[in-house]
């Protein structure tokens, strides 16, 4: 099975979209009262489909719409299954990612802890899913991604380390698209003791890898990466990877880069924005 490859589709390959396929669109829906049971389930505690509620391979559904559903949170559980039973491991990825929305209902949840433990029990209660597609790597990434997403916050480190382990593992692989993952991950996770890696992944020569890495650098909306940004668009002005950095420069930092003499990059914010850290600072820090 073939991942996909820069330019080609299945992943995401723009920086539009890849902020959509991890930010959700709409804020979290609450939990409805009771739990009630998603549409086409039992409400069991195994998350078994209602035996009158037939899952429905033949009509092909169009996986953009549900890859939409899910993303606002507004995707049954029949919908989730009919999206990982697409074999093409860049939609599954990003169907992972999207997941992040759909962590208030808890049949999805128990359904991703299961793929993570790779559970033999749920093959053979779905064997409609797309289980090579799971079981590989980039889509293992995803999902420990959105796992830790969902449960750093409020879980012990402990609980959450196999999965920060498992993304660092992959951090050099050769694959453009297991790196990828990782610097997306590690984008959404926040951490700035990672901001080094992603500047690292943001100077190299795979342009996959740079966009993602670019994009996670925005996700992590720290001074001191929003100032390596400052440094990199310096070297790469004028270039795709140059016009990249400005706008996520613009867009999440809200500030300008521009050159000041021969050597010198700095960074300005209008005087009415705040900084990215929170205070109303009229100079941000000039790019090292």
């Amino acid at each position: 099975m073939q991942y996909p490859a820069s330019g080609q589709g299945g992943g995401c390959r723009s920086l539009a979209v890849l902020l959509a396929c991890l930010l959700p669109a709409l804020p979290l829906a609450p939990a409805p009262a009771g739990e009630a049971a998603a549409p086409g389930t039992t409400g069991a505690e195994d998350g078994s489909p209602a035996p009158h509620a037939p899952h429905d391979n033949d009509r092909a559904p169009d996986p953009h719409l549900l890859l939409d559903r899910i993303r606002r949170g507004e995707a049954s559980f029949n919908e989730i299954r009919q999206a990982l039973s697409n074999p093409d491991i860049g939609a599954v990825t990003n169907v992972f990612h999207a997941m992040y929305s759909m962590r208030w209902q808890r049949l999805s949840m128990r359904l991703m802890l299961a793929v993570w433990r790779q559970d033999d029990t749920l093959r053979e209660r779905y064997p409609e899913l797309a289980w090579d597609a799971l079981s590989s790597v980039p889509v293992r990434l995803a999902l420990a991604s959105t796992l830790l997403r969902i449960q750093s916050p409020s879980y012990p480190e402990a609980h959450t380390e196999p999965y920060l382990k498992y993304l660092l593992e992959h951090r050099y692989d050769k694959h453009e698209f297991h790196r990828a993952q990782v610097v997306v991950a590690l984008g959404l996770n926040g951490n700035p003791d990672d901001i080094d890696y992603l500047l690292e992944m943001a100077a190299g020569d795979n342009p996959y890898v740079v966009q993602s890495a670019v994009t996670s650098l925005g996700l992590m909306r720290s001074p001191r990466a929003m100032r390596g940004l400052g440094s990199l668009w310096k070297q790469h002005r004028g270039t795709p990877r140059g016009e990249l950095i400005e706008q996520v420069l613009r867009r999440v930092y809200r500030v300008t880069p521009h050159v000041r003499g021969e050597e010198e990059a700095s960074l300005s914010a209008p005087d009415s924005q705040d900084s990215p850290d929170g205070s109303n600072s009229q100079q941000p820090p000039a790019a090292d």
